[in-house]
């Protein structure tokens, strides 16, 4: 379970970076913090799925960097009951020239996976990927999108 209540996070802001926001804000703005969530209210029940979506900037990352424990939130509170598998950066730790395939083996070393665990979800990460032929190319030739689906595969069929 999660629970936000009444949930801010906000981050000081370089003067170089006040300049810009006050030229964007107006004159009269004092900018010397940048919320990057403010009031922010929910509730998530166990075994629930959180998606978050939006514009750049919006605070998504900071959302689930708070959730994970990375940042303390500097208003309101949040609560976190059970165990959370936060995915801030998919696909980190692929080797850029190894395929697809490949990448599945190592991140699942790395993450403390035997062969046999990975031979018995390789084919729904792979199916689950949508990546079809590629999955056989080196990953440096994937888009943005390609990896991060192929980190979410791993880590949605690879969890302890």
């Amino acid at each position: 379970m999660i629970k936000a209540t009444d949930l801010g996070v906000y981050f000081k802001l370089r003067k170089s970076s006040q300049k810009r926001l006050r030229g964007l804000l107006g004159n009269g703005s004092k900018a010397d913090t940048f919320w990057a969530l403010k009031g922010l209210n929910f509730e998530l029940p166990h075994g629930e799925i959180l998606g978050v979506v939006g514009n750049n900037g919006a605070g998504k990352s900071t959302l689930l960097r708070v959730i994970a424990g990375v940042y303390l939130p500097d208003q309101g509170s949040l609560e976190v009951e059970g165990t959370i598998s936060p995915l801030l950066s998919l696909g980190t730790g692929f080797k850029m020239d190894l395929s697809g395939i490949e990448n599945i083996y190592l991140n699942a070393a790395i993450m403390g996976f035997t062969r046999e665990e990975v031979a018995a979800a390789f084919d729904d990460i792979i199916s689950f990927s949508e990546l079809g032929n590629f999955i056989y190319q080196p990953v440096k030739n994937y888009s943005s999108g390609m990896r991060a689906r192929l980190g979410f595969s791993i880590a949605s069929f690879l969890k302890r």
